[in-house]
């Protein structure tokens, strides 16, 4: 997303998290990493962060 001609927006909502599920959602994250991770053990692969991509714009 471009953000460089997009006025400065303040935002007073709060949001809640449930820590339980919070949990149970990076473990499923984790556990499919790792499922992708072993069919892929035979090809390169490239690991790419939002960081490094958006660092020179």
């Amino acid at each position: 997303m471009n953000t460089k001609n997009v006025k400065s927006q303040k935002y007073d909502a709060l949001i809640e998290i449930n820590y339980e599920d919070c949990i149970k959602e990076f473990e499923k994250i984790q556990n499919s990493e790792k499922e992708y991770d072993e069919l892929f053990v035979e090809h390169p692969v490239y690991q790419v962060n939002y960081e490094e991509l958006t660092k020179n714009l």
